[in-house]
C-alpha cells in the first residue's frame, strides 16, 4: 500500500478507438448498409476487442471499438488500422 501511486483524478475511461467515416448526402440506411455494417463486422475480429458498436446518421458513420482495460491504446489503434486496411 505504501508504494501505490495516488492520482487526484484517475483515468477511468475505457480504452476505445473510434472510426468516423463521412459519406456526404447519403441517407442513414445507405450509410448503414455500405459503410457501418462492413466496418463493424470487420472490427469484431480485432484481438482484445470487448465491444463493437456502430451508429449511422445522415452522411456519417461512427464505429466504436472498446478494448479490455489492460490494453495499450497505441497497440489497439495499430490493430484497428491493420484490420481497417483489410476492409
Amino acid at each position: 500500500m505504501k508504494n501505490t501511486p495516488v492520482d487526484a483524478i484517475p483515468d477511468l475511461s475505457d480504452v476505445q478507438v473510434i472510426i468516423k467515416t463521412s459519406y456526404p448526402g447519403q441517407a442513414p440506411q445507405v450509410v448503414e448498409d455500405q459503410v457501418t455494417y462492413p466496418l463493424t463486422t470487420a472490427m469484431l475480429s480485432v484481438p482484445g476487442a470487448q465491444t463493437v458498436r456502430g451508429y449511422s446518421f445522415f452522411g456519417d458513420s461512427y464505429v466504436y471499438i472498446i478494448f479490455d482495460d489492460d490494453t495499450d491504446l497505441y497497440w489497439a489503434r495499430s490493430r484497428v488500422l491493420e484490420y481497417l486496411s483489410q476492409v
